[in-house]
């Protein structure tokens, strides 16, 4: 997380994730992506294009997890909730399982 991938680099690397999972009976590659209040607006929803239109539903592999970027700012429980709201958003527009990947409590 030291610098920013270009979303044209997403893409390419989230091709090869699915090209693998469809390729090989005993592979599964799963992806991680951040989710934050202090992201680009077109963050999510190049994400839920990724998620939703990429994805072949027949027989297909794979998961995406949510990281929440929760700093000391974030404490307010309004700003969880509305972070929160996002993920589940983004989980219902997913062709693919998505869950968050909590270190931190949200």
């Amino acid at each position: 997380m030291k610098k920013p991938v270009s979303a044209g680099k997403i893409r390419e690397a989230f091709t090869r994730i699915l090209d693998i999972d469809r390729r090989y009976e005993k592979i599964e590659v799963t992806s991680n992506f951040v989710l934050g209040e202090d992201l680009p607006p077109s963050h999510l929803p190049s994400l839920s294009e990724l998620t939703r239109d990429r994805v072949n539903l027949a027989g297909h592999k794979g998961a995406v997890y949510l990281s929440p970027l929760v700093d000391g700012g974030m404490g307010e429980k309004k700003s969880k909730r509305e972070l929160l709201r996002k993920f589940l958003k983004f989980k219902i527009e997913s062709r693919l399982p998505t869950f968050l990947y909590l270190i931190q409590r949200l």
